[in-house]
């Protein structure tokens, strides 16, 4: 039987540019009613992949190879026949849902267009339809739902439409680019839960593009890993996470942080993730890679296929064995430091905001009361909504608590600061790492200038001799060396980016730090680097961490302590092993119970949203 979809060796390269090859090589099939994930770095060419076959290429790109769509040609397609396959046959979701959807119209004016284009129905049959399938989704009051706009839902069910709207076109093939990146972990769960359920019910096919590992091992009936625009090893995901077969498949095993247990340290990927063009006649992965050896450098390998799977790698057969052991990561769990001396104390502190012109009031944060040691780790969970980061900006000074009280390091935050002086002693004693340190570094600043800047601020009088020297210390401290130190933030990967970042914080000799959502938007490779930096700088220099974060395993590795948070309150708090292993309230249980981990199932009935 023909594959529904098959892709034969696709290269794919621009026509001019110092990263011409973006493609090389790449093959697979995806049959009817199966799950394939696409796992890897940023770069490695997951999403180009999936792109090709909607045919939405660079232009101007040079392209080699096949993808086929029940043995038709995508490439060979006239425009109006690929218009037709875009309609009805192959649908894509991403990961941002309101990137997609017109915001001034209706949910029900997306989903009735859409129905009408790719399946001829009149308004109202199309409007039917639409209800049906909010309501085949787990959306509550669908016929309402149609009426709303897409600011006036969550994130989580404007996925939903938008899964909705892409298995109501009658789409057999379903292409799922990071589509629960976004989202909360109970909601992550949620989504799943509904392509399980409806790919079951339906038979359709599903691509599902993630850099989470552990997801796409529960999740999938294969994966294909990618590194520098190839294949390196396509297994069935029940094979994959015990015994994987290429070195570069082990390390992001090992890199990743799990919810069930805290690594000693982890197994982070070194140097920096290569493109195709890197590495064209050698294997990709050579200068990364604790095994290589030089005829790793000298010739690329080439398939070699074994039962239930292929691998590109010259010594797969030789450390399969090797590989199994290096994804089993030494654990410990942290353990409260004993310093005893108090640097956060948040005293019974509450938030309210005004909503709309009625002046009705939302409680944001609600009588929430902790301390935090120096030299401690305070994680900080809970979904979107629940008070986290309207707690980070009243601990800021951003935000003006209705009442309860602010203490660093004993001295009280009230008000914004009200001069430069007192907000130079502010940044002295409380730092914040955000989620994007591209949006939150200047663009036209090198590293140098911008740590350098921050010195010229905070410690006024002091001579260009010293914060030069400063700038080394703090930039060597993490870890940018060479040409990094001079480079833009542009020419910088994410992960140097939040090194930048972080460099940025500890120049103000701050006695703690905020770091909220700080590696949720790294690779798993990257956020290993990134977290084992966080744990080394606190060893040496004891700062305190408030880490803000809706990944558990990142808590589990990176916190002593973790306080859960819903509806503005704390709900549950204590150290983060008991809380994760033995969680006392439902609100806690059933966040854990969504992390995904080996053995995971998403929920199989459809939550009502």
């Amino acid at each position: 039987m023909t594959a529904l979809l098959e892709i034969a060796d696709l290269r794919i390269q621009l026509p001019s540019s110092s990263r011409a090859v973006l493609l090389d090589g790449v093959s697979l099939t995806v049959d009817r009613g199966e799950t394939l994930s696409l796992v890897g770095e940023s770069g490695s060419g997951k999403s180009l992949t999936v792109r090709s076959v909607l045919g939405l290429l660079p232009e101007r790109a040079k392209i080699a190879g096949e993808v086929l769509f029940e043995g038709r040609s995508i490439f060979g397609m006239s425009a109006e026949e690929l218009r037709t396959v875009r309609r009805q046959d192959v649908a894509m979701i991403f990961q941002d849902p309101r990137a997609s959807i017109n915001p001034v119209r209706s949910i029900g004016d997306y989903l009735v267009e859409g129905l009408r284009t790719s399946r001829g129905l009149s308004k109202g049959e199309a409007a039917i339809e639409a209800e049906g399938w909010l309501r085949a989704v787990g959306l509550s009051s669908p016929a309402e739902r149609l009426n709303q706009f897409p600011h006036e839902i969550s994130g989580g069910m404007l996925q939903r439409v938008m899964i909705a709207s892409a298995i109501g076109s009658g789409a057999r093939l379903l292409l799922a680019d990071e589509p629960t990146t976004a989202l909360d972990v109970s909601i992550q769960a949620e989504i799943m839960g509904v392509l399980t359920q409806l790919q079951q019910s339906l038979g359709l096919a599903v691509v599902f593009v993630t850099h989470d590992i552990d997801l796409a091992i529960a999740t999938s009936n294969r994966i294909d890993v990618m590194y520098a625009g190839r294949i390196v090893e396509s297994r069935r995901a029940e094979d994959l996470h015990d015994a994987p077969w290429h070195p570069y498949s082990a390390a992001l095993i090992g890199s990743r942080p799990l919810v069930s247990r805290r690594s000693t340290a982890l197994r982070a990927i070194g140097g920096q993730p290569a493109t195709a063009d890197d590495s064209q006649g050698s294997c990709a992965f050579a200068p990364r890679c604790l095994y290589a050896i030089a005829s790793c450098c000298d010739s690329a390998p080439e398939i070699t296929a074994g039962s239930g799977g292929y691998v590109r790698c010259f010594r797969s057969g030789e450390l399969r064995a090797e590989l199994a052991l290096a994804v089993d990561v030494p654990s410990e769990d942290l353990t409260e430091p004993e310093s005893g001396r108090v640097v956060v104390e948040v005293r019974n502190l509450r938030k309210t905001f005004k909503m709309g012109r009625q002046g009705g009031v939302t409680v944001a944060v609600d009588d929430v009361s902790f301390t935090v040691d120096s030299g401690e780790c305070l994680g900080i969970v809970g979904e979107s909504g629940s008070g986290k980061t309207t707690l980070a900006r009243l601990l800021l000074g951003i935000e003006t608590p209705d009442s309860g009280s602010v203490m660093i390091s004993g001295q009280p935050r009230g008000a914004r600061p009200r001069s430069a002086t007192q907000r130079r002693h502010w940044a002295a004693q409380l730092q914040v790492v955000f989620q994007d340190p591209y949006t939150s570094l200047d663009p036209r600043q090198t590293p140098t200038a911008a740590v350098d800047e921050i010195l010229t601020v905070n410690s006024p009088g002091q001579s260009r001799e010293w914060r030069t020297a400063q700038v080394d210390r703090l930039l060597a401290s993490v870890g940018l060396e060479g040409a990094m130190r001079t480079a833009l933030p542009s020419e910088l990967s994410g992960g140097q980016r939040q090194r930048v970042a972080i460099a940025k914080a500890l120049a103000a000799s701050p006695q703690a730090i905020i770091l909220d959502e700080a590696v949720s938007g790294l690779d798993v490779s990257i956020q290993a680097q990134v977290l084992n930096l966080l744990a080394e700088l606190q060893r040496e220099t004891q700062v305190t961490y408030l880490f803000i974060s809706h990944d558990l395993a990142v808590i589990r590795q990176v916190a002593h302590r973790v306080i859960v948070m819903k509806d503005g309150k704390i709900v549950e708090r204590g150290l983060t092993s008991r809380v994760l292993d033995s969680p006392q309230h439902d609100y806690t249980q059933r966040l854990v119970e969504a992390a995904p981990r080996p053995g995971w199932q998403p929920p199989q009935a459809l939550g009502q949203a």
